[in-house]
C-alpha cells in the first residue's frame, strides 16, 4: 500500500493511501492545465508514435480533452489536406489529370 501526501487549502499535509483517495472538486479545477503549444506537440508525437510514457502521463492527468479532440481533429484535417494537395502536384507534373 503506498501513501502520497495531499496538499489542504489550509496548508496542512494529510497522508492518505491511493485506495482512499477521491479528488474533490477543488483538486480537480486547481490542478494545472497543459497550454495548447504543450496539448499539439503531445499530439504530433501520438500521431508519428513516439509520445514518452511521462508525458502521456502528463497528457491523461492534466488535460482537459475537449483541447485534445479540437487540435487533434484540426491536424488530422490539416493533414488529409497535405496529402491532397500533395498527391494533386505530383499527379499534374506525370500528366494524369
Amino acid at each position: 500500500m503506498s501513501l502520497f501526501l495531499i496538499e489542504s487549502t489550509n496548508g496542512i499535509s494529510i497522508a492518505n493511501t491511493l485506495e482512499n483517495y477521491s479528488p474533490t472538486l477543488e483538486t480537480i479545477f486547481m490542478a494545472k492545465k497543459i497550454s495548447y503549444w504543450q496539448a499539439t506537440n503531445s499530439i504530433l508525437a501520438s500521431f508519428v508514435g513516439i509520445q514518452s510514457k511521462k508525458n502521456l502521463e502528463r497528457d491523461a492527468s492534466d488535460s482537459n480533452m475537449k483541447q485534445f479532440i479540437v487540435i487533434g481533429f484540426s491536424i488530422a484535417v490539416l493533414m488529409h489536406i497535405g496529402i491532397y494537395i500533395i498527391v494533386k502536384i505530383i499527379l499534374w507534373q506525370a500528366g494524369v489529370e
